[in-house]
């Protein structure tokens, strides 16, 4: 079907809670994720364990997103949305958890 555009910003209740984490040992080099408002951050030379609670739109443009950078250590990844978790990675070097993957 035909697909609204992406720049109509619903109700408030278009609004998801997403909660990206990562767990390991020492610290990431860097952490990117999409912020609220679609926005991308970046967090360098971040501790670990790391969270961050977010609230995203309801679209398919800008899905959750949480990419790590680190060296010598696994770490994990998760993704949540609405309390539902929607995408989990083990990884070292470059470790990508994307709702839309999985």
């Amino acid at each position: 079907g035909p697909e609204t555009p992406s720049e109509t910003t619903g109700p408030p209740a278009a609004m998801q809670d997403v909660v990206y984490s990562v767990t390991g040992e020492g610290r990431a080099l860097s952490i990117m994720y999409i912020g609220s408002g679609g926005l991308l951050q970046t967090e360098f030379n971040v501790a670990l364990p790391w969270s961050k609670q977010v609230s995203l739109a309801k679209s398919p443009t800008h899905p959750a997103n949480v990419t790590i950078v680190n060296f010598g250590y696994d770490v994990t990844c998760t993704v949540t949305v609405a309390g539902v978790q929607v995408s989990r990675r083990v990884g070292v070097g470059l470790t990508i958890c994307d709702a839309r993957a999985g």
